[in-house]
């Protein structure tokens, strides 16, 4: 973000139709960089398509739309929402953790790192030092042979959630939930540094296609 609090050019997009789901734009933003480093024909190895990388078979007949931004932002969000409601049991930053995950490895995945957390009784509905422990193991064939979904690169899951999170906490100290409200105060002393880190974060080339 630079000094205006401005993202991307796609932030009242993401901000509105986040509103509408009652999600913070600020974490979406977040992730679309994630997914796709706002380029909103990206495709990638697996076939996810768009700012926010929805798979075909999500958007049914608007396939073709999912390169459109606001088709595309509207599908990721009706995902994102269904899978955030899903875990509105868990406390809020779980809450954000699990549903990164989720939208990141499938709830398949998600699910067996779960259960075999239960199994190394740890607890299923914890991040930290349980699924951080649990999802790089699904790459393990002494682990995924176990499991119903087999192998996965649990340890990219790990990694996208910790990024984004800390993406979302940079958006959070230099850009305010309200454009029409002040600046966060204690971002100040720190906006010219992160400004100047992030500004290249910005309306940059798509990532590297992945799976």
């Amino acid at each position: 973000p630079d000094l205006s609090g401005r993202i991307s050019r796609f932030d009242e997009l993401i901000r509105t139709q986040a509103a509408a789901q009652d999600l913070d734009w600020r974490l979406v933003t977040a992730l679309v960089y994630q997914e796709s480093r706002f380029y909103p024909r990206a495709v990638s190895k697996a076939g996810a398509r768009g700012l926010m990388q929805v798979m075909p078979d999500f958007a049914g007949p608007q396939v073709d739309s999912l390169f459109v931004p606001a088709a595309n932002v509207r599908a990721g969000l009706r995902l994102l929402k269904g899978t955030w409601d899903g875990y509105a049991y868990l406390d809020s930053l779980e809450q954000i953790r699990f549903t990164l995950a989720t939208y990141h490895a499938g709830i398949g995945h998600v699910t067996d790192a779960r259960r075999m957390a239960m199994d190394l009784e740890l607890d299923p509905n914890r991040w930290e030092g349980s699924l951080t422990e649990t999802l790089p193991r699904l790459a393990q064939r002494r682990w995924y042979s176990q499991t119903r979904h087999g192998y996965y690169r649990g340890h990219e899951t790990v990694r996208y959630v910790e990024e984004i999170l800390n993406r979302y906490r940079m958006y959070r100290r230099l850009v305010p939930l309200d454009p029409d409200a002040a600046a966060p105060a204690d971002s100040l002393t720190t906006a010219a540094a992160d400004s100047a880190a992030f500004a290249a974060l910005r309306d940059t080339e798509p990532p590297d296609e992945e799976d």
